[in-house]
């Protein structure tokens, strides 16, 4: 679940780029975001994962948006960057999918039981030894 109420964002004093947003996400729920460059779509979803701090009210599964909830807010939710290459970091595309669950201090056998299951989910399981710069835009994302 996503709730935003009274929710405001600025990049610069004066200059408000979300303007007091209330909307609900429930659970299951799919939806889309539209609008023109600059509507401030990106900057949502940056602070949805806690990228940017915006004003108001944000909450990720009943937990409110602050440094104390924030690991705990990123275990359920992410965020693919609009350029790939600004996401992407290790050498391979195993080292990549694997940064973030061996942070997390899991053992070897259920690291690469996440990996698997991640590359799997997005077909990506033949190229799990490729060099990051060999792939395609559409592979990166």
């Amino acid at each position: 679940m996503i709730e935003l109420n009274h929710f405001s964002f600025s990049y610069i004093e004066n200059r408000i780029i979300l303007d007091n947003l209330n909307f609900h996400i429930q659970k299951g729920e799919k939806v889309g975001l539209i609008g023109c460059n600059g509507a401030g779509k990106s900057t949502l979803l940056k602070t949805i994962i806690g990228i940017e701090n915006g004003q108001g009210e944000l909450k990720i599964t009943d937990l409110t948006m602050n440094n104390q909830n924030l690991a705990s807010i990123r275990s359920h939710i992410g965020y693919v960057f609009q350029d790939s290459d600004n996401q992407l970091f290790m050498s391979s595309v195993y080292e990549d999918v694997a940064f973030g669950p061996m942070n997390e201090g899991l053992q070897e056998d259920e690291l690469e039981e996440r990996i698997n299951k991640a590359l799997d989910l997005v077909h990506m399981q033949e190229k799990k030894h490729e060099k990051i710069y060999r792939l395609s835009g559409g592979e990166k994302k």
